[in-house]
């Protein structure tokens, strides 16, 4: 039987896992709207990028972090992506 701590580690992966579904499917959907636009998906591409950025900001996912312990603080968009929190609705 788990216990305490067990439980938050657990629930950590579990969330890790989920989150780290919501990104890919996003990907996927971003490369989508890319072929669609015309945009040719390149990680030197400024055109893809903006794209990307645009939509995974506007979709507010979840940051992906490796757990630290529940004791710990997590990251937050306002402190690593202060650029999102004036996101703007996706076009």
């Amino acid at each position: 039987m788990l216990q305490g701590n067990q439980i938050s580690v657990v629930n950590s992966r579990q969330k890790s896992f989920l989150d780290s579904l919501k990104w890919t499917d996003a990907y996927k959907t971003a490369i989508e709207m890319a072929d669609d636009r015309g945009i040719v998906v390149n990680p030197d591409n400024k055109e893809w990028q903006q794209l990307w950025e645009d939509y995974r900001a506007s979709l507010n996912l979840p940051l992906l972090t490796m757990f630290q312990g529940p004791d710990k603080e997590q990251p937050t968009y306002a402190r690593y992506y202060t650029r999102w929190n004036e996101v703007k609705p996706f076009k």
